[in-house]
């Protein structure tokens, strides 16, 4: 996806020379990637996992209350110039988990439509 790549881009451009802007640190500009970072990535993988109607409806519907953490925790709980850790933990660990479910066949016991082609090595030797 290509607005995922120019989200990377300017993130890493701008959060390596953050002293440029005369920041105190880079936080703000990788919290904000968290932010806008986590609906793309969800999206895509909602397009690779080829869920039937109802496990998309299931889906979206965790997507958006993990987003809603997400700001949740960017506005009120860390905030914009504190890492956002809780936030990063709680993106890595449902978005690290999601190429595994068909292949362990979590999901194609639900009626999943076709395999993933896509996996992460941590789980493809899981029993």
């Amino acid at each position: 996806m290509i607005p995922i790549l120019v989200l990377d881009l300017f993130t890493e451009l701008i959060g390596t020379n953050w002293r440029i802007f005369h920041w105190k640190n880079n936080y703000l500009i990788y919290n904000l990637y968290l932010v806008l970072s986590t609906p793309l990535f969800l999206y895509l993988f909602s397009i690779l996992l080829a869920f039937t109607r109802r496990q998309k409806q299931y889906y979206f519907g965790a997507a958006i209350l993990l987003e809603v953490l997400v700001l949740y925790n960017f506005f009120f709980d860390q905030g914009p110039q504190e890492f956002n850790t809780y936030s990063n933990l709680l993106i890595q660990g449902p978005i690290s988990c999601f190429p595994a479910w068909p292949s362990q066949g979590w999901l194609s016991a639900a009626g999943m439509k076709r395999p993933l082609s896509c996996r992460t090595p941590g789980f493809v030797s899981m029993p």
